[in-house]
Order: structure tokens, then sequence, then C-alpha cells
């Protein structure tokens, strides 16, 4: 069953004023690759992944598909935030995101449903190049103005023992923002380690660095203590077909990672 096929009884029972679904689609599947990869497979072209659940002025920020497994056994993947302009601007990113979707909407008996891109935006299966000039016209919109209103001053920062900072990363539509918070925060670090003594820590649920991450670990100054799942704890672990591998996947890109740094003399592997 779809995701637009599971919620689509939602904006039936208590119609589309109330309940609001969309659904993004990535302009990289279009054409021959949309008709020949199959769910799931063609996941691997490009996905909107926030899992965000807002309530008020509170934020959930998980790593949790809409599933029994990940609302039963995996109640430690959550984050809560409460925090009026941190609510807000998930709230307004969800809000941007669906200009550029399709929408659910009340369909024919057969379906019970149907999708519709909003009035003006390009169909991203029929069009992508347009779809992501538009889409991105309005991420830039958006983040340009989300800027502005939650700008900290740098003389506030000390009176509060944490920094929230929301990333977007979006490569299809030319959002970057993640890459360049973390470049920064790399550069950030390794200049606090050449003054000062100092000890980094990084959790990953699924262990995947770019290159440029992994360099940016591995030439720094600061010692860096790295926490990842194991395989067993990977969603993917009893899975069937394919999907079984994955787990073991990531164990490799981790064990390639380790003898990268035990290649280095100045880096120590626990």
């Amino acid at each position: 069953m779809s995701s637009a096929a599971l919620l689509a009884p939602l904006v039936q029972q208590f119609g589309e004023e109330r309940v609001q679904v969309f659904m993004y689609h990535t302009p990289a599947l279009s054409g021959l690759s949309k008709q020949a990869w199959p769910q799931r497979y063609n996941e691997t072209f490009g996905l909107q992944h926030i899992k965000a659940y807002i309530f008020d002025d509170d934020v959930i920020i998980s790593g949790a598909n809409l599933s029994r497994d990940y609302f039963t056994n995996r109640q430690d993947r959550y984050m809560r935030i409460s925090d009026p302009q941190f609510s807000d601007y998930f709230v307004r990113l969800v809000s941007t995101i669906g200009q550029f979707s399709f929408r659910v909407l009340n369909g024919d008996q057969a379906t019970g449903y149907k999708l519709e891109m909003a009035d003006g935006v390009a169909d991203p299966t029929r069009d992508p190049r347009e779809f992501v000039r538009e889409a991105n016209e309005l991420m830039v919109q958006f983040l340009h103005r989300a800027e502005i209103e939650h700008a900290v001053e740098a003389g506030s920062i000390s009176e509060h023992d944490t920094l929230a900072i929301p990333t977007v990363q979006m490569r299809q539509l030319g959002i970057t923002q993640d890459e360049s918070h973390m470049r920064e925060f790399f550069e950030l670090v390794h200049a606090f380690a050449r003054n000062y003594k100092s000890r980094s820590l990084m959790a990953s649920a699924y262990f995947n660095f770019s290159d440029q991450y992994k360099r940016s670990v591995l030439d720094s100054a600061s010692r860096w203590d790295l926490l990842v799942a194991s395989p067993q704890a990977n969603g993917f672990y009893t899975a069937q077909g394919i999907s079984q591998y994955i787990p073991d996947m990531y164990s490799i890109i981790e064990h390639e990672f380790a003898h990268m740094a035990r290649a280095r003399n100045d880096i120590s592997i626990e």
C-alpha cells in the first residue's frame, strides 16, 4: 500500500480543509526511470526525508517512519524540542515544501483519492528542470526569511546551554545548507583544537560519511568519539531480499573508515 492510499481515508473522513496531505516527488525520477524502477528501489534516486512531528510549540525530530515497529521498539530515536520559534520554523518549512508537492484530494470510487500539483507549479515527472527552478526559488525565499527572523545575536549565545540549528539539504533542488553548515562546523572544531585540547562527539545511526566529512575528521586536531549503531539495530537486519544486506554494507563502510584512521599515527581507534 502506498503512503497516499494509507493517508487518503483521513482526507475522506475529515475533509480536505482539515486534513492536508502532501506528497513530495523527486525530479530525478521521471520518464523511463519512473516506469522501470519498482518501489523501494526507486528511493535511490532521492528522497525528501524530513521526519518531524509538530504539536503547538513542540517539535519531535525522529528517524522513524510511519510504521508500528518505529513507534514501539525504537522509542530512543526521538528528540523533543519545546520552543515557539523552532516550531514556527518547521511549520513554515513543511508548508513551503507542500507548495511544490502533490496534494492528496478526494477522488473517484476506484482509488478513493487523486494527486494534484498546485496551480502554476511544474509536474516533476513531466518537466523536472522547470520544477527544480520553481522549487528552488520557493526554498531560497523560505531560508532567507528564516535566517532574518530567527537570527541569534552573538552576545546572547552564552546565555543558553544549548543551541539548535536546523538545516535543510535538498541537493536535487540546489539547496545544500546542511553541507555548508557542516563544513563550517568542522572548520570551527579544527581551529579550536589547534589552540585548546578538545574532544568532539558525533553519533550516526547510519554511518555513511561523505569523503569530505571523512577528511575533516581525520585531518582535525580534535579527538573524535564516534558512536554508531550495531547491525542488529538496523531496521533491515531481518529483512528479506536484497535489503537484508544493507546492515552489512554499513559495517563495511565503518571498517573501511577504521582502517583509514588506523593508518594515521596520530589517531587511535577503540
